[in-house]
């Protein structure tokens, strides 16, 4: 498998799986983080449903506090790091990561337009239980 470019995400979680086990995952869902905020400043919520996670506060400790603090993200409203109106834009030590994530992968992250819509296309329909007579 290609080499993943370090992720300050990725270590050992809470339950003490290695981070070898969890790091494509990781990386995956940081990509894709980048990537939507390389574009324009978002808000946690269009980050946090883009990385496909649904615990806020998860997700703000395990992701957006360590991107922030390993200065690959930045908050637009710094001195209010809980306002409401707060978004995250990419730095250029995320942009570099994000570009070298992609020069291993040699695709786009997870969750981004064009690969959810190759996704959905390539997607098998699902048969019913039961038998043709229903």
């Amino acid at each position: 498998m290609w080499p993943i470019p370090e992720c300050p995400c990725a270590g050992v979680d809470a339950l003490g799986i290695p981070a070898a086990q969890v790091t494509a995952q990781v990386a995956a869902q940081v990509a894709a983080v980048l990537d939507a905020a390389s574009s324009e400043a978002r808000p946690r919520e269009d980050l946090q449903a883009i990385a496909g996670m649904k615990h806020r506060e998860h997700f703000r400790k395990a992701y957006v506090d360590p991107l922030v603090t390993a200065e690959w993200l930045q908050r637009t409203i710094p001195d209010k790091p809980t306002s409401r109106l707060q978004k995250y834009r990419v730095t250029d030590k995320g942009l570099a990561w994000l570009a070298e994530y992609r020069q291993g992968t040699g695709t786009r992250p997870a969750g981004t337009k064009s690969d959810t819509n190759r996704t959905n296309r390539t997607a098998a329909p699902r048969r019913r239980k039961g038998g043709a007579g229903r």
